[in-house]
């Protein structure tokens, strides 16, 4: 488990950070609702859920112990949806070219690919995934991915093919990549993704109520659009950094006055909270913050100078449902989300 080194150990806490490491953390978990399709369930849909490969899929294999496989072994929570993903481990003595693939005819309607693909940017420089359609490149996670380790839902165009049998192969080639994963893959009429929480950002960031309060919410649909972590220094003021989904509140303070706030998300997910003055820089403008693990971080503050602070809610990685409670000894900072849902949650 991560929490054993200090922060001051930087060689290893570099090796072990999200953005560099290899492998998801165990307590790695989604950060895309469930609950939310991922894509139209029209045309043609593949779950991983049932033998692997599935039926008229077939595999081309270099490297037959890190080949792609069903990943059912509870080793990390890892399909986008139900209860598998195909999923793929790194090594780094000989070079992976393994193919997981399936012939489909493009009907009226179904132009357009799209599943769900979680990895790392960083390493996909030495390994990646990538999609080919009747041998020809037509995606690359290296290029087309922005966050580490969280799914992201991709769409790639077919309406070129419309009318034709095409060999659809997702590749992973390379030599001491990342471990990677994909599901949820859809032949259909397109994918819109659903919009991200109204406090998604700071411009969107809902008030939290003078006195006690207790808000009940969510990352789930939340961009990873903030993170404390210093990666040229090696610090943070929660410790550690927070590659997962997060969302903003925000309260006026006066100088001398207490801000308490305690997070939990039940033990599902690890949760990392903070406080900054300036969205555009967090890491230099973060004034308090923690990243207990599993489950429980807070802190105490008092406001050095008067102003507006965000609380960025977010997670070392991944994300879900959570609250937060305590005291804010400030004024009730306006909401600065217009949409009746962030009303709600102001007065929660």
């Amino acid at each position: 488990m991560r929490r054993v080194i200090p922060l001051v150990c930087i060689m290893v806490l570099v090796a072990a950070s999200l953005s560099f490491a290899k492998t998801p953390p165990k307590e790695w978990v989604l950060g895309r609702d469930k609950s939310e399709p991922a894509m139209p369930l029209v045309g043609y849909y593949e779950g991983f859920e049932g033998a692997f490969p599935p039926t008229g899929w077939t595999q081309d294999i270099t490297v037959a112990t890190n080949t792609w496989m069903r990943d059912a072994d509870g080793l990390y929570p890892s399909p986008y949806e139900g209860a598998v993903a195909a999923y793929i481990p790194w090594q780094d003595v000989e070079v992976q070219y393994e193919v997981l693939k399936f012939e489909y005819k493009i009907g009226p309607g179904e132009d357009h690919l799209n599943f769900a693909s979680s990895g790392s940017p960083y390493w996909s420089t030495n390994a990646t995934l990538t999609v080919e359609i009747d041998g020809v490149e037509v995606w690359n996670f290296g290029t087309a991915a922005t966050e580490t380790f969280v799914y992201e839902i991709f769409d790639i165009d077919l309406s070129a093919y419309t009318g034709m049998t095409v060999e659809i192969a997702f590749i992973y080639t390379g030599i001491d990549g990342a471990d990677h994963y994909f599901d949820a893959v859809g032949i259909n009429e397109g994918y819109t993704p659903p919009p991200p929480p109204p406090n998604d950002r700071c411009d969107g960031s809902i008030g939290i109520p003078y006195g006690a309060f207790d808000i009940d919410g969510t990352t789930n649909l939340a961009n990873d659009d903030y993170n404390p972590y210093d990666y040229v220094n090696y610090t943070s003021c929660t410790g550690y950094s927070a590659a997962g989904a997060d969302v903003v509140y925000c309260v006026d303070l006066v100088e001398g006055e207490l801000f308490e706030v305690t997070m939990s998300t039940g033990g599902l997910w690890d949760d990392s909270i903070y406080l900054i003055t300036d969205c555009d820089d967090p890491v230099n403008s973060c004034v308090a913050g923690d990243d207990a693990y599993p489950d429980g971080s807070g802190f105490v503050y008092t406001a050095a100078a008067s102003g507006k602070y965000y609380l960025i809610v977010d997670a070392f990685s991944g994300g879900g449902d959570f609250n937060i409670f305590g005291f804010n000894g400030g004024g009730p900072s306006a909401t600065e989300s217009s949409t009746w849902g962030g009303v709600k949650a102001l007065y929660k």
